[in-house]
């Protein structure tokens, strides 16, 4: 048995009146049930099966049946599998299509209802592990089995007796009691029988193995559900159905009330419209129980008696028992989950769930098998050797062979470039494989017969092929058979006709022969042969085995046909496919009536809505839907296109009445955004639109015309290409204290000026060699301040441009977010404010760009700048002719005071010259640059101004 991550393992203990289910803990240590999947108040399920006329209803799901419908309901089949189902339905009308299936239908129903609905791991397989009543022989065991088989995805694992797994649960928390072997009697009272069963239980300290093995059961027929009728004669019966199974299910919880008190009220209210009443005494139960158990005969002074059973609550039937054994009965099981427990543990060694001890679950009341003329008893779990003698028909020989492929691996090293490496080769090569064999391969057979069941092996000579030792030999990863397997394969050959000779031989020689065999039970008791050997001494009294294969095949005799259970795997398949199409249909209807439900709300909530569209589609959904639900109520629909119809129907309904309402619910949640959202966008709209027409405004006012204006002398900069042409070292224009006039600066100055007086109308004048390095400087200035001017109002005009362009969509846009809001809103709050956003970016940046043009114009530099560098350069011959008239005259103060006079226009005379004019002056005015030169000339002229008066006109 391997452990497998993708098996569900899990555990049903069945029984008459209720069943449970657990879970498995596949690992860690402990407690080995993960979950009890019943009830978490009962802890347990009815056995009780219902059947609507399409599916089938289990447990819960049948008694809540059974109240509106008492019949048809299956109740206690467990008692007999092969007893037709129709006889344990309370009414048998419903079901006459089944009159002819046995038990295992309802069985079907339950298991199928544990691993489809209460497990629900149908993409994984369910092991599961049955715990069962003593009684149920083999034949009812291979029953449960088949059935099992009929649910997808389900095996029955392994089966563990109901005493055992009570038994294992006790003594797993009295480990350190079990000193010597013990006997234990269970006692297990159920709805409908009395199982006392006698487990004997054996310690193996040093393997920590547990074995638990059932030696006997009673049967007894009496049971709660008798105690239950038997109580039920002192109160009167009713001819109602549905009365009748409520009385009952009052009287089984009052007889276990009764014997702690003298008296129970029964009180049942609204049957048929009046409550009913009633009474019972504990002196009325401890008769019944007297009745029914008093000719109870069971060994006294047993040494450990343990209850177990729904029934076994009854405090009157514990001390009747304590009684007739003479012994205080244990009670140290769970009586709802001693079962389940028990047999986990006893699962618990297939698994990885660590235990500190091993449970093994046994059953020594198996039927006896004839072989020949031995008998030979089988005991679950356990090995027995049998030993019979053969007589062996003449064999005769033959001489085989065949031609086998090897692949020969090898390796050698060569010279690569100059270096050793080495590498691998491989070569094919065929040998011949002979052999000796039989002519019929067969050597004996065996066959067990018993009541129940039959068992037949064929034993063979373990077989010797090409076929065999290809796939025994072949490596691993390739397809291939390496030839250094060749001996072993020959060696094989070679025993295989030692083996055939010497059977020959002994046969020739009239050798005595036996036939070894050792058999032992699957965890189902069936027989399983797991070593055959044939055993022969020689001439020379040596020993000698041959060891044999087998082929075996069991069959178990059952009085239900294999057809049934292909006609009740498929009532039970098509009951599965009806209720998963009704589980489907009752959530769409729950769906389509809570969403007709909230849609009417909605109605109501918003009548006063101006969008009507979504408003009246939900309307008209909600009456549709609303009319459907009503009318299906009145039909019957049992197939599955009826149903598939329906609920294709009422799927459509929730997917549109869900979308209008999805719609509905985006429209509230609009109109709560989308008011400020249409504001925003339209104070951002309105904003940029005042503003674009101040941009318009701008290039109309002075602002605008200051700007052409200074784009005057721009046209004339950016004529020159200065950005095109060489950057020159302008350390090596000016050098040190002398101005030397370069190539590449006049030629800037001389096509500035040119422009400029072909712009201005003015006489060509030579003054480009009269600029100075500040000019230059200014000129390149001058350029990069057009360029940004220019760049900054060309992008106002664009972005004004492409506001104009846009400026009928945006309009558009404007006009369908008011038509929205008397229409139906569409438009999301998202989209808007997207929008908004885009229109508040522009509107900044148009703002920033104005504001930057603005600043640029009226702090113009450019305005009139050309036309400065002009006069400055005319400023410049002027002091250049001066400094070469006053060189001329440096010694002479009189001519210097003359030539200033006229030059400035002040009279200047001979003692002031002379006063002022010294000799560092001289110097300065001789060797000072024409940068320097302007200035000192402005100073002299200022001192100059106030000593000297201004010359008259007559004077000038």
């Amino acid at each position: 048995l391997f452990f497998n991550v993708y098996q569900h393992d899990i555990i049903v203990e069945l029984g008459a009146a209720s069943f449970q289910v657990g879970t498995v803990r596949k690992f860690g240590h402990g407690n080995p049930i993960e979950m009890i999947l019943n009830s978490q108040s009962k802890r347990n399920s009815p056995t009780i099966v219902a059947y609507d006329g399409n599916s089938f209803h289990v447990g819960e799901y049948g008694v809540a049946y059974q109240k509106k419908n008492p019949g048809p309901v299956y109740k206690l089949f467990l008692n007999s599998l092969n007893t037709d189902s129709i006889q344990f339905v309370t009414d048998q009308k419903e079901v006459q299509s089944f009159k002819d299936h046995k038990n295992i239908l309802p069985l079907a129903a339950v298991f199928q209802h544990i691993v489809q609905k209460m497990v629900n791991k149908t993409d994984e397989l369910n092991n599961i592990t049955l715990v069962h009543p003593p009684s149920w022989d083999l034949k009812t065991l291979n029953q449960v089995k088949k059935v099992v088989d009929l649910i997808p995805n389900a095996q029955l694992f392994t089966t563990v007796p109901t005493p055992n797994a009570v038994v294992i649960n006790h003594v797993s928390y009295h480990i350190d009691q079990l000193q010597t072997d013990q006997q234990f009697v269970v006692v297990d009272i159920g709805a409908s029988t009395t199982e006392i069963s006698t487990v004997n239980v054996t310690y193996n300290q040093s393997s920590k193995e547990v074995f638990v093995n059932l030696v006997h059961n009673q049967d007894l027929h009496v049971a709660g559900n008798n105690i239950t009728m038997c109580l039920m004669r002192n109160i009167p019966v009713s001819n109602d159905s549905k009365t009748q199974n409520r009385i009952f299910e009052a009287v089984e919880k009052a007889k276990i009330s009764l014997t702690g008190n003298p008296t129970y009220k029964l009180l049942i209210e609204s049957i048929n419209g009046e409550d009913y009443a009633a009474q019972l005494n504990s002196t009325q139960i401890q008769q019944c129980i007297d009745q029914l158990y008093g000719k109870l005969e069971v060994q006294a002074n047993a040494p450990n008696v343990i209850f177990y059973g729904g029934s076994s609550r009854i405090p009157s039937l514990q001390k009747h028992f304590e009684q007739l054994f003479n012994r205080q009965i244990l009670k140290t099981v769970n009586l709802d989950e001693g079962a389940i427990f028990g047999a986990g543990l006893a699962l618990s060694r297939f698994l990885s769930n660590r235990q500190q001890n091993k449970f093994i679950s046994l059953d020594s009341r198996r039927p006896i098998l004839q072989i020949v003329n031995q008998s030979l008893t089988l005991n679950p779990l356990q090995k027995l050797k049998a030993t019979l003698e053969v007589n062996l028909s003449q064999k005769s020989l033959t001489n085989n062979h065949f031609e086998m492929d090897f692949v020969h691996e090898y390796s050698k090293w060569v010279d690569v470039n100059g270096s050793k490496k080495k590498i691998y080769l491989n070569e094919s090569r065929t040998e011949n494989i002979s052999f000796k064999a039989f002519s019929d391969p067969t050597v004996y057979k065996i066959t067990f017969n018993a009541s129940q069941m039959s068992y037949s092996c064929d034993l063979l000579l373990k077989p010797f092929s090409q076929q065999r030792m290809y796939q025994k030999y072949k490596a691993k990863i390739y397809d291939f058979v390496r030839y250094s397997a060749y001996d072993e394969i020959k060696e094989e050959a070679e025993l295989q006709t030692e083996a055939v000779e010497s059977i020959k031989e002994m046969i020739d020689q009239k050798l005595n022969a036996t036939l070894q065999i050792l058999l032992q039970t699957t965890t189902l008791s069936l027989p399983n042969l797991t070593r055959a050997a044939l055993s022969f001494k020689t001439e020379n009294g040596k020993a000698k085995q041959i060891e044999l294969d087998f082929q075996c095949h069991e069959q178990i005799f059952d009085d239900i046909s294999e057809e049934e259970y292909v006609q009740i795997g498929d009532i039970i398949n098509r009951s599965q496919q009806i209720q998963q199409k009704r589980s489907s249909y009752e959530i769409v209807r729950n769906q389509a009536e809570e969403l007709k439900n909230q849609a009417f709300a909605l109605i109501n909530t918003t009548k006063n809505w101006t969008s009507q569209k979504t408003l009246a589609d939900l309307f008209q959904y909600q009456n549709y839907t609303m009319s459907y639900l009503k009318w299906i109520e009145g039909q019957k629909c049992d197939s599955i296109k009826c149903i598939e119809g329906y609920t294709e129907n009422l799927t459509l309904a929730v997917n549109n009445m869900t979308n209008l309402i999805n719609r509905y619910h985006q429209i509230a949640n609009l109109l709560q955004c989308r008011k400020k959202a249409d504001e925003q966008f339209n104070k951002q709209f309105s904003s940029l639109q005042e503003l674009i027409q101040k941009v318009a405004v701008m290039q109309t006012s002075q602002i605008g015309q200051m700007h052409r204006q200074s784009q005057e002398s721009c046209e004339i900069v950016n004529a020159l290409n200065l950005e095109d042409k060489a950057d020159f070292n302008e350390s090596l224009l000016y050098k040190k204290k002398h101005f030397n006039y370069n190539d590449n600066e006049t030629l800037i100055f001389d096509d500035l000026f040119s422009f400029y007086t072909q712009q201005n109308n003015l006489q060509t004048q030579n003054l480009s060699k009269y600029v100075t390095k500040s000019m230059l400087t200014k000129v390149k200035k001058l350029s990069r301040n057009c360029k940004t001017q220019s760049e900054a109002y060309n992008l106002l005009m664009n972005k004004s441009d492409i506001f104009i362009k846009h400026k009928p969509q945006l309009q558009y846009y404007k006009k369908k977010l008011e038509k929205e809001h008397r229409t139906e809103l569409n438009t999301t709050c998202e989209e808007i404010q997207k929008v908004t956003k885009s229109l508040s970016e522009d509107l900044d940046q148009i703002f920033k760009l104005l504001q930057n043009v603005t600043a640029e114009v009226e702090g113009n530099k450019l305005l009139g700048a050309v036309s400065a560098l002009y006069a400055q350069a005319a400023e410049n011959r002027k002091a250049i002719q001066l400094k070469e008239k006053l060189i001329d005259y440096l010694l002479d103060y009189q001519m210097m005071s003359k030539v200033l006079s006229q030059e400035w226009q002040l009279r200047i005379d001979q003692d002031m010259a002379q006063a002022l004019i010294s000799y560092q002056v001289k110097q300065n005015i001789r060797m000072a640059p024409i940068e320097q030169l302007e200035q000192l000339f402005r100073d002299l002229r200022q001192a100059f101004a106030e000593i000297a008066p201004q010359l008259t006109k007559t004077e000038l």
